[in-house]
């Protein structure tokens, strides 16, 4: 265990390895993954714990790498694919592995380091959340968010005032925060969503930011970038003058806190800079909480 985790703080971005002849656990250390033993491959050993094995591939995506794992079972002496056996095989890596989450795919397992911010990021898919009004020249009625009882996430709801437009759009994500304002400045109030989703490129699922626009009545995406600089705690727009800019609460890689501004740039939201770095979470969560959102 210590020549791995040595390996890594010497600079390696993932740890494989063999040796044992049977399956050890996966671990990660300092965000990077850590493959004890694969187990056998071609062998005749036959022991039950030495007749099992995996592969690990790794793909390489802009968070690092994604590792992927894929079990078999040694069937005289040659690996071979087996539903029942590749099950008993995966549940011996899972009961042995601590902070991994485990994800199935067409093509394998795909293995991510468990989010030691989890429970914080827990949100209840019936959360009541005040409608807003929004009086621009473009479009004047209540945008409103409503949770789900019959499937996961929320329906989000426009009505005019007179009564004559009308759009619903189904967001099948936990939202933690619901805001408005005219992101990208173009005089239309824009709708802000905090989800919380994993994505292609990170199996985490973790608090991204979407923005949606009123477009001839309906409910249109604006911005699905989702990512701000690091990672994402909680935002709220600022600004006056009709003018919106986003204030982040963001956690570090080095794991302390910061306070970023977030201006639209063409294609999405552009970070202008960090007010505030290298902090604690109180300390930033108190610079983020004095911010007055626009209103």
């Amino acid at each position: 265990m210590q020549t791995a985790r040595d390996l890594i703080d010497a600079g390696a971005d993932a740890i494989v390895g063999h040796h044992p002849h049977v399956i050890q656990k996966i671990d990660y250390y300092k965000h990077k993954p850590i493959f004890y033993s694969l187990g056998n491959f071609v062998f005749d050993q036959l022991q039950p714990e030495t007749r099992s094995g995996i592969v690990v591939g790794f793909d390489i995506g802009p968070t690092g790498l994604q590792p992927t794992v894929k079990p078999y079972f040694i069937d005289e002496g040659a690996p071979v694919s087996s539903v029942t056996e590749d099950e008993l095989t995966m549940k011996k890596v899972m009961d042995a592995s601590g902070n991994v989450e485990f994800r199935k795919g067409q093509d394998g397992w795909a293995i991510v380091e468990k989010s030691k911010t989890a429970d914080q990021l827990k949100v209840d898919d019936r959360k009541v959340f005040t409608s807003q009004k929004i009086t621009d020249n473009y479009f004047k009625g209540l945008v409103s968010l409503e949770g789900l009882n019959y499937s996961r996430g929320y329906r989000i709801s426009i009505i005019s005032d007179d009564k004559s437009l009308s759009n619903e759009l189904h967001v099948p994500y936990p939202i933690y925060r619901f805001e408005t304002g005219d992101v990208n400045r173009d005089g239309k109030t824009d709708i802000l969503l905090g989800v919380i989703k994993s994505t292609h490129f990170d199996l985490n699922e973790k608090r991204r930011l979407f923005v949606l626009r009123i477009d001839s009545g309906r409910l249109r995406p604006l911005w699905l970038g989702s990512r701000v600089c690091q990672e994402l705690i909680d935002f709220n727009p600022i600004g006056h003058g009709g003018s919106t800019s986003i204030i982040t609460l963001e956690q570090a890689f080095n794991k302390s806190f910061c306070n970023g501004l977030y201006e639209w740039d063409d294609f999405g939201l552009s970070l202008v800079k960090y007010e505030k770095e290298g902090l604690s979470y109180d300390l930033a969560h108190d610079y983020f909480s004095t911010q007055r959102p626009q209103k």
